[in-house]
């Protein structure tokens, strides 16, 4: 699981938060926080098997997007030691036809 992925119970929370805070904006519901979690419960969306299929592929992605993200360091580092041995490589080439 990545560092940045949210709780199980931390994530629920804050889907409530958010629905809540967009019903009252809306006028559903008064601002009191249990009539908020009851209207939550009741809308199905906390029990939701999508958002945890969702959560979970999020999960996923953010560490295919970590691993990819090392893969790219390492080819940029193969291609740094590559170019300089090149250059390297070059140099010695150019000092010895000098020489002749």
């Amino acid at each position: 699981m990545s560092q940045w992925s949210v709780s199980g119970a931390e994530n629920e929370r804050r889907q409530c938060a958010s629905f809540c805070k967009w019903a009252v904006r809306h006028d559903l519901l008064q601002a009191s926080p249990m009539d908020g979690i009851e209207v939550w419960r009741q809308s199905g969306l906390g029990t939701s098997t999508g958002i945890d299929a969702l959560n979970q592929k999020i999960t996923h992605l953010e560490q295919q997007t970590i691993d990819l993200r090392l893969q790219l360091e390492e080819r940029d580092e193969d291609l740094a030691a590559a170019r300089a041995t090149s250059r390297e490589l070059m140099t010695q080439l150019h000092r010895a036809a000098r020489r002749r």
